[in-house]
């Protein structure tokens, strides 16, 4: 966790604060996202999550893997 929000949502799993210049929140609202969801579904990356991950990310497997981090932390958090 790089931010407060991303600090504050271990606490508050339903916030929706996002810091845009903090790589976790970027990810974090990724991993909430429908083109996630689509790509897990499918069990492959689609071109939707593809270009969300490029848009967000310099290094989109770095983003990826953040993505995938918050996406379990998240589904820890609301159990």
């Amino acid at each position: 966790m790089t931010c407060k929000p991303c600090s504050d949502v271990l606490q508050h799993p339903n916030s929706g604060r996002y810091d845009h210049n903090c790589e976790g929140c970027r990810a974090r609202a990724l991993a909430r996202s429908p083109d996630y969801s689509e790509s897990v579904r499918k069990g492959a990356r689609t071109a939707r999550y593809e270009a969300a991950l490029a848009a967000n990310f310099k290094d989109p497997e770095h983003g990826n893997r953040l993505v995938h981090e918050w996406a379990k932390r998240l589904k820890r958090v609301r159990s």
